[in-house]
């Protein structure tokens, strides 16, 4: 990352232009040059409206000027100023860390606790998982508690790193153990939020509704 934009950097100096106009032209394409090195189509590109608002916005023309004509002032002291889109990978290259699991209970009186393999550490990952499954289950997210990570719980987690939490954090185990392996996306479909009874595909008579459970 650090390289590429050093060798952008470098090209625009040589060439006698702005850094920016530079990176601008480099940018992904929306309709054509939107193929990252990985194979990866890129979507829902923004970049370039999103840059040429911020030029605009913070004044970046006008501040490069007076910059310019202080430096050419100033012997010693230098000042600088830049715009620098950033093109990140996330998530690991072996492709079998990036997994995950999670372990989610279901109560009678509408509540769930679910416990994942990720590490909180201030990032807000409990919060993000939390919403995640009162999104899935359709219940309020003040009833869902993500208590703290145990390995007795949800063993041989992958680390939380590589720019990655939530999405491999993603609990979309069963609810509970059924062999059909149902998501709780489906779960809430047969009925909503609550397993079938006994090892048939046939739906129990509860349902969630409004954050309880009804039997």
């Amino acid at each position: 990352m650090i390289v590429i934009e050093a060798i952008l950097g470098d090209i625009a100096r040589q060439l006698g232009l702005d850094a920016l106009d530079v990176r601008m032209r480099n940018l992904y394409g929306v309709e054509d040059r939107n193929v990252t090195h990985y194979q990866m189509k890129v979507e829902d590109n923004i970049l370039e409206p999103l840059l040429s608002k911020l030029e605009l916005t913070a004044q970046y023309r006008r501040r490069r000027e007076a910059i310019s004509a202080w430096n050419a002032t100033s012997p010693v002291i230098k000042r600088g100023i830049a715009i620098t889109p950033v093109k990140f990978g996330i998530s690991f290259t072996a492709t079998f860390f990036n997994q995950a699991g999670a372990l989610v209970h279901v109560y009678t009186d509408g509540s769930v606790q679910v416990n994942h393999g990720g590490t909180e550490m201030g990032q807000g990952l409990n919060t993000k998982v939390a919403q995640i499954v009162a999104d899935e289950l359709g219940v309020p997210f003040e009833r869902v508690l993500a208590t703290a990570s145990d390995t007795s719980k949800v063993p041989n987690a992958s680390a939380t790193a590589a720019s990655s939490g939530t999405r491999p954090q993603r609990p979309r185990r069963p609810v509970c153990r059924t062999p059909d392996t149902r998501a709780p996306g489906e779960v809430r479909g047969r009925p909503r939020g609550l397993c079938p009874r006994g090892r048939g595909d046939s739906p129990g008579p509860g349902h969630l509704a409004q954050g309880n459970a009804k039997l």
